[in-house]
């Protein structure tokens, strides 16, 4: 990974830096930095150029490949609650799937909680289309749903105050998931 200074807006953003500070704040259970906040407080589309550096990063600090991918705010409820217009989604890494037995360690004072979710395992990928998938289209592509949990941090302190840039760079309070 090459790490190179990019200006956006009125921004000079620093790939490697962020990653250092957000992914060392994950792992440390520590709240993201607000020099971390600085550097990733862009547009959602670069957010998620910043969200697949963090991926790397974690990659060769030995978390493991991506494993897969957590949606979140998919409600208008939480949507609302949240302040995003949309859903989102973050990275799940390797190391941060528990299995049976697996203990997860609580780390400082990060409020930490879970959300019940349901694991999709997609057997090919999906082509894209002009119209709307329906569920008799998406089923030939589903090759297992399991319960799931997500073990979600709130690193970002008072979090409707927080821009939506540096919680999407951030992968959206993931923090592990369990497969049932």
């Amino acid at each position: 990974m090459s790490i190179q200074p990019q200006a956006i807006g009125d921004l000079v953003m620093n790939d490697g830096e962020f990653c250092a500070l957000a992914g060392n704040a994950r792992r440390e259970g520590r709240q993201l930095p607000q020099r971390a906040v600085e550097l990733s407080n862009v547009a959602s589309k670069q957010a998620y150029a910043l969200q697949s550096r963090l991926a790397e990063w974690f990659e060769n600090a030995g978390e493991g490949a991506v494993a897969g991918y957590k949606l979140g705010a998919t409600t208008d409820a939480m949507q609302a609650y949240l302040g995003v217009a949309s859903p989102v989604y973050g990275r799940i890494m390797s190391a941060n799937v528990l299995g049976d037995g697996d203990i997860f360690h609580r780390r400082s004072g990060i409020q930490t909680g879970i959300e019940c979710e349901l694991a999709v395992r997609i057997s090919d990928d999906m082509p894209l289309r002009a119209t709307p998938w329906r569920q008799v289209d998406v089923e030939p592509y589903i090759e297992w749903i399991a319960p799931a949990i997500e073990i979600v941090e709130n690193r970002y302190g008072d979090f409707t105050s927080m821009p939506l840039g540096p919680m999407i760079a951030d992968d959206f309070f993931h923090r592990a998931a369990v497969i049932g």
